[in-house]
């Protein structure tokens, strides 16, 4: 926790995730390998992670969802308050729409959580962007 109880948090959404086929041992048997191309049909969907980087501990917290929009957001936002209920929260966001919402906004403002916007066009400004996978 940083001094007067204020917590600074680098939050971001990743995704599109899917199952891809990745190159190396496998728990088949030797010889016989279960290949799936990589166009296949992915009847199960596809998730999202929404993260956070507490900037104090270097802890990274997650969830999986099915979506991205403001609902997940704010659900994820009231994570992070039970996680850390006392103090202010500064949540370092980018501009993407939800993060904006009406909705999620007033539930921030109502809970001592300040939404930081980093500058368009400059997402590597906030410090979870450089533990996205390539």
């Amino acid at each position: 926790m940083l001094a007067h109880g204020v917590l600074v948090i680098c939050v971001d959404e990743f995704g599109p995730l899917n199952l891809q086929p990745r190159p190396g041992r496998g728990w088949f048997r030797r010889g016989h390998p279960a290949r799936q191309r990589a166009t296949y049909t992915r009847t199960k969907g596809i998730r999202h992670m929404l993260a956070a980087l507490d900037l104090t501990s270097g802890q990274m917290f997650y969830r999986f969802r099915d979506r991205k929009r403001w609902p997940q957001f704010l659900d994820f936002c009231k994570q992070l308050r039970r996680r850390f209920p006392v103090g202010k929260l500064y949540l370092v966001c980018d501009n993407y729409g939800p993060h904006g919402k009406a909705e999620v906004r007033a539930w921030c403002a109502d809970h001592d959580i300040e939404l930081v916007y980093t500058p368009t066009n400059a997402s590597w400004l906030n410090w979870i962007v450089r533990h996205e996978v390539a």
